[in-house]
């Protein structure tokens, strides 16, 4: 079963440099209007210095993704070690050999 994956961040235009607003009620700003200097604003968390954009941009989709991850629980499937199916949707009538759990998350 394939994991699911995080969406990137979207940059638009901000007239300070680049801003992200993910659907998580937070922004992400990067500020390129001092030489020499990128800051990327985030949310609650205070404001950090980048040494380049692409640095920046890179740190708030981690961030993203960790207050992803941390909202979600594991959900366990039941595998028959037999043929590889979930428990819930087993196509075969033998017996189940013995059950592996397969953390979703």
């Amino acid at each position: 079963m394939d994991k699911p994956r995080i969406k990137p961040l979207r940059w638009e235009y901000h007239p300070a440099g680049a801003k992200a607003e993910p659907p998580t009620g937070h922004a992400y700003i990067i500020d390129t209007r001092m030489e020499g200097r990128v800051y990327s604003i985030k949310g609650l968390n205070p404001q950090r210095e980048f040494a380049s954009t692409d640095d920046a941009k890179a740190a708030a989709q981690v961030d993203y993704e960790a207050r992803i991850l941390a909202a979600l629980e594991p959900v366990t499937v039941r595998i028959c070690q037999k043929c590889g199916h979930p428990e819930n949707n087993h196509p075969y009538r033998h017996m189940f050999v013995a059950l592996a759990q397969e953390d979703t998350r």
